[in-house]
């Protein structure tokens, strides 16, 4: 899993789902769920990269699955981020605020502030697209002070940029 992981990383989906999809069988032949879970829904978000959006919503809904079944909370909250960016980028905002929404409280509740980060940060960039820009900016603000806090310094880009092309507008 972890080299599918750097690939994603490195933009090389289709690398990365092959070894995601080796992981994947031998979690399997082990009675593995967690591991399941995890090369399941890895796989989906690089189908979301890839914009094959069927292939995606139907890896992480079965890591969800999996993760329900489990009870593996922590886990389930990067599955509801994948699956909100997922909708994100079909353009159906109304879903997408539905499993962010759903990312974010689940993480609070797990005490998740890395996920919590990423979720408040892909909130506030789809209030941005939508030019809801003062809501926007309390979702960045919000996941500023966190990733700070943290010192998530890798996110803190990101977080800036948004701010700044909130600001500009």
């Amino acid at each position: 899993v972890n080299v599918g992981v750097v690939l994603t990383e490195l933009k090389e989906y289709e690398k990365s789902n092959a070894y995601l999809e080796k992981s994947l069988k031998i979690f399997i032949s082990y009675d593995d769920p967690f591991g399941e879970a995890r090369a399941l829904n890895n796989m989906g978000d690089n189908y979301t990269q890839m914009g094959l959006f069927d292939k995606a919503e139907n890896h992480i809904r079965r890591s969800i699955s999996l993760r329900e079944e489990y009870e593996d909370w922590f886990g389930l909250t990067n599955c509801y981020l994948h699956l909100g960016n997922m909708f994100q980028a079909k353009e159906m905002s109304d879903s997408a605020d539905f499993y962010l929404f759903k990312s974010i409280d689940l993480c609070l509740e797990t005490e998740n502030y890395r996920v919590a980060v990423l979720a408040l940060l892909e909130k506030g960039r789809l209030l941005g697209n939508l030019e809801e820009f003062k809501e926007s900016n309390d979702y960045l603000l919000n996941a500023l002070e966190l990733a700070e806090n943290m010192e998530y310094d890798p996110i803190l880009n990101d977080i800036y940029s948004l701010l700044s092309q909130n600001y500009s507008e």
